[in-house]
């Protein structure tokens, strides 16, 4: 998505457009990385102090459509990401989000960014001369903008 914004990729796939969803797209359950650190850190915290190993599903347990995706990252970048409809894959499920009790439970995790205006990007630039694609490189803002 953000090589399309940056324009190292000529457009994005949405792939299926007619799903039982507000927007008719898929609803996924995307973490922000700093949540899903903090969850090994306490994961590990907890193996240190003798607690059993375990697997531990994360997530925000809400999810995102992918066009909800698209437009948080056409704000974060200020950029247009061309984007054009594809078919729906076989099998994908309209909404797949996270059940993260077990792991808030145990490990006392809690998702600090539950919410797609609550990802921010304070120091990531997509340089599109890295690509090398010409032009100046992509200096992402943090999210959302200041108004």
């Amino acid at each position: 998505m953000l090589r399309a914004a940056s324009g190292r990729l000529a457009r994005i796939t949405v792939f299926g457009t007619h799903y039982d969803t507000p927007d008719g797209t898929c609803v996924r359950d995307y973490v922000h990385v700093n949540d899903l650190c903090e969850a090994h850190l306490l994961a590990l915290r907890a193996l240190k102090d003798g607690a059993p190993g375990g697997a531990f599903n994360l997530g925000n347990g809400n999810g995102f459509s992918v066009l909800e995706v698209i437009k948080a990252a056409e704000t974060v970048t200020g950029r247009p990401i061309p984007v054009v409809s594809g078919t729906r894959r076989m099998g994908d499920p309209a909404r797949l989000v996270s059940d993260s009790r077990r792991a808030k439970a145990e490990l006392g995790w809690q998702p600090r960014y539950p919410e797609s205006r609550n990802h921010r990007c304070p120091r990531l630039e997509l340089g599109a001369n890295a690509a090398g694609a010409s032009g100046p490189p992509l200096a992402i803002p943090a999210f959302p903008p200041a108004a």
